[in-house]
């Protein structure tokens, strides 16, 4: 594993410096002091911001591709170089953002580092502290190798520039509010993190530490970690839900398939306490199935299922086994699993278990 240190932010004194060469160097294509320059800038930040939610990870020199194919009039115009887009990479190292921009040697070992070109935009979220802390990139990179980059129009594109756009859409909407609406069961004895019972009460309402969550934190030694552990776990619950969806949707491990992240989502409310009714069971798969088909993945190289659905066609359905929390709910009789049968196989899925 890789054990180089990453990039870390500047100062604003040693970002300007940056940024004063940058401008020379393009020949004020780059340069905050001029309009153009300034606004040249900007949107190559939105892109390089943009590429990160959209992709996850991204060579830059495919980056280039993807921005030259969005960006066709200013690159053809030569408003903006091949050679410029990569030299603001060296700027953007340093920067705060929400990814790192990583020399080829810092991901990889045994590579060399090479130009700007081989340089990477990772997303943060790929990156864990401690021992194994780009195996999640790792696992992405060997999954979006088994497909072609999805290249998106410019207004599409500049949309992923701020976080959270997969609740943007119509179908994470929907989705969210739904969620947002579900109440744990009113005969729960789960309490939150002040010690109040939190039965009757919306995901919005109470943070609550899951067994998970409660096992990473005791186990953990160092004060520092347990103190970003729990910033990390001191959330309302439905952002905790909401996050934990669009990791699974993201993740190349364990949960790449819709049948795994509605069996998590399950796992997780009934932990909590909120007990579905057959009518919240039924829209609730209606609605994430239709998220997930419609949502760009990570793995997936920004492509929609729903777009790559073609290359499947003929092939069996994905298959689907209940969890615990619905097979609770079978055995006491709120949930009739044979109606929920049918309404799984509507939905295209094979029933096992």
């Amino acid at each position: 594993m890789p054990s180089k240190i990453l990039p870390r932010p500047l100062s604003q004194k040693n970002l300007n410096k940056k940024y004063q060469i940058l401008a020379l160097e393009s020949k004020g294509r780059l340069d905050f002091t001029n309009e153009r320059g300034k606004a040249n800038l900007e949107l190559l930040q939105k892109y390089y911001s943009a590429f990160s939610n959209l992709y996850g990870a991204l060579m830059l020199k495919e980056a280039w591709e993807l921005f030259s194919f969005a960006e066709k009039e200013i690159t053809d115009k030569k408003q903006i170089l091949k050679k410029d887009f990569f030299a603001f990479s060296e700027v953007a190292r340093y920067e705060s953002y929400d990814y790192y921009v990583l020399e080829i040697d810092e991901l990889y070992e045994d590579e060399k580092r090479g130009n700007a070109g081989t340089r990477f935009i990772v997303n943060k979220k790929l990156y864990r502290k401690g021992y194994g802390r780009f195996s999640d990139y790792y696992r992405l990179a060997e999954e979006q190798m088994k497909r072609t980059l999805c290249a998106l129009e410019r207004e599409e594109v500049l949309s992923w520039a701020e976080p959270g756009n997969l609740w943007r859409s119509s179908e994470g909407r929907a989705l969210k509010r739904f969620i947002k609406s579900l109440t744990v069961h009113q005969n729960s004895d789960n309490i939150d993190t002040n010690g109040v019972k939190i039965a009757g009460k919306r995901l919005t309402e109470f943070v609550f530490w899951h067994k998970d969550e409660i096992i990473n934190y005791d186990y953990t030694k160092r004060v520092w970690v347990k103190a970003e552990l729990k910033e990390y776990y001191d959330v309302t619950e439905l952002e905790k839900t909401l996050r934990a969806i669009e990791w699974r949707l993201n993740s190349s491990v364990l949960y790449a398939d819709v049948k795994r992240q509605i069996q998590y989502l399950f796992d997780d409310l009934d932990e909590v306490g909120v007990r579905l009714t057959k009518s919240q069971l039924k829209t609730l798969l209606k609605l994430y199935t239709n998220f997930s088909n419609n949502s760009r993945w990570w793995p997936l190289c920004g492509w929609k299922p729903v777009e790559l659905y073609m290359q499947y066609k003929g092939n069996e359905g994905p298959t689907i086994s209940f969890g615990q929390g619905l097979q609770k709910a079978f055995a006491d009789g709120s949930i009739h699993k044979e109606e929920l049968v049918e309404e799984m196989k509507k939905l295209g899925f094979q029933v096992i278990g």
